[in-house]
């Protein structure tokens, strides 16, 4: 980053601080004033993420082939083998923002499932290993005590 770009952002920073009630004012003022030109810009936008997210599902597409090796139907065998759910915890594709993840083993790049973000990352920080796993749950079911 420049010193310049920093500047400028530390100038901006405290400009907002010093007039923030005539900011408040000036932009409650232009949407009173503009309310025909902001329904026509947000109509746009709207327009725009319509499409963004088209070219968004064709990259997740793209992406999965590359890294996995499937094709959005063979995705949508593993999405529709348990219904939309976690594999493990079983909660359903519509209660989280994202994807299900792509489970596969990083030995033989076989792919086990489709997990939630919890489930994937549970067993990423457990490195897939069954020992580590095992212990987690003696500990939480009180064995180990």
């Amino acid at each position: 980053m420049t010193l310049k770009g920093e500047k400028s952002r530390i100038w901006q920073r405290e400009y907002r601080k010093k007039n923030h009630a005539h900011i408040i004012e000036r932009t409650n003022n232009y949407i009173k004033n503009h309310k025909e030109a902001i329904k026509t810009v947000n109509r746009k936008a709207k327009n725009k993420q319509r499409q963004s997210e088209q070219y968004c599902q064709k990259e997740r597409n793209r992406n999965r082939f590359y890294k996995y090796g499937i094709t959005p139907d063979e995705y949508n065998e593993l999405f529709n083998a348990h219904d939309g759910c976690c594999w493990i915890c079983g909660a359903h594709q519509s209660n989280f923002s994202v994807a299900l993840y792509i489970d596969h083993d990083h030995e033989t790049k076989k792919i086990r499932g489709l997990l939630c973000q919890s489930c994937n990352f549970l067993l990423g920080f457990s490195k897939d290993n069954v020992d580590i796993l095992q212990k987690a749950i003696k500990y939480l079911t009180g064995d180990n005590i």
